[in-house]
């Protein structure tokens, strides 16, 4: 069974490469389509810093992990709840 650390941890490594990959190919691209299956919570995230006129080297370009990490911080921790609520967990156990 997943922990809550589990649900961030995975939100977070997928916001490492999802954007990369939506910048460079769209959000139509396979591994985008996927994820909305796999990890629609994250990809809903994605999608929303896409949307926002943001790419991924908006994200890291002259800051550190945890400044990029922190300014998007409020979505993955929902993204982290909604991830916990499908699998059946409660988002706080």
């Amino acid at each position: 069974m997943n922990s809550p650390l589990e649900d961030l941890w995975a939100v977070k490594a997928n916001l490492f490469l999802l954007p990369s990959v939506a910048s460079r190919a769209g959000l139509e691209h396979p591994t985008i389509v996927g994820n909305r299956k796999l990890e629609p919570e994250t990809a809903k995230l994605v999608r929303e810093i896409m949307s926002s006129g943001r790419n991924a080297m908006s994200l890291t370009r002259e800051r550190t992990v945890l400044e990029a990490l922190s300014e998007l911080w409020p979505g993955i921790v929902a993204a982290a709840a909604r991830r916990a609520t499908r699998g059946g967990r409660h988002p706080s156990a």
